[in-house]
């Protein structure tokens, strides 16, 4: 008995230390935007919806999940980008950021609430090609919520990767 009792509480601490994503990703891409004919992807800064740049731990981790994200598909990240054919743009706008609890910030967990609109540019035209909005909750699981290893900046970082992946073919 004593046995059954220990994996049971053993199981409820691990589904409570999960963080849970109150908020579902939202995004909006023009449905017939297409990026076949495109071969690479330029990730500007990330800046603050008023174009000024965000705090350098936010950019590195945004901009950072979302290159290696794409780093193994048609649209492989650039270093660096001018006007070239063939080009995209990938500019984020961090909307909204807020860090919950700051024992998550202690323990490493980055951002419990983040919201973020980001859109993809020919790099040649500026021409608009794709708009898309992310937002996510990453509240604490319970108990164990310093440890749950997720934050809202990577579950937005991958909704922008998966949004961009799904117009690839």
């Amino acid at each position: 008995m004593r046995a059954v009792l220990t994996a049971v509480c053993g199981l409820a601490v691990l589904v409570l230390a999960r963080p849970s994503f109150a908020d579902a990703p939202k995004l909006w891409v023009d449905a017939d935007a297409r990026l076949t004919s495109y071969h690479a992807v330029y990730i500007a800064p990330v800046v603050t919806d008023s174009g000024q740049p965000v705090a350098s731990e936010y950019d590195r981790d945004l901009r950072g999940r979302i290159r290696s994200g794409l780093a193994s598909t048609k649209l492989p990240p650039l270093e660096e980008t001018g006007k070239a054919p063939g080009v995209l743009v990938l500019q984020v706008y961090l909307m909204k950021v807020d860090p919950g609890n700051p024992a998550r910030l202690v323990a490493g967990v980055a951002p419990s609430q983040c919201v973020v609109r980001a859109t993809l540019r020919d790099s040649e035209s500026r021409e608009l090609v794709g708009d898309m909005a992310a937002s996510a909750y990453a509240a604490p699981g319970g108990i164990i919520g310093l440890f749950a290893g997720n934050s809202a900046l990577t579950s937005v970082a991958d909704d922008i990767v998966n949004a961009i992946k799904d117009r690839m073919h």
